[in-house]
């Protein structure tokens, strides 16, 4: 098992309906090839009376080069 330090990556803001994508930089190395991260996304709405101001998704696994 390796450990991979935290990272937050910021996105544009979601309107509620479209996807709002993030990019994420890997270096162009076969090394990394198959490599898996479990990524979660957090959802924050400062928005006065917002209903629901903080929202976790589930967690997803990616595999690099898949």
């Amino acid at each position: 098992i390796h450990y991979v330090p935290f990272m937050i990556q910021s996105g544009p803001a979601w309107d509620g309906m479209r996807p709002a994508p993030i990019t994420i930089d890997f270096p162009h190395s076969a090394s990394v090839g198959g490599l898996e991260l479990y990524v979660q996304g957090a959802l924050l709405d400062t928005a006065p009376g917002a209903l629901h101001p903080f929202g976790l998704t589930k967690a997803v696994k990616l595999t690099v080069g898949s």
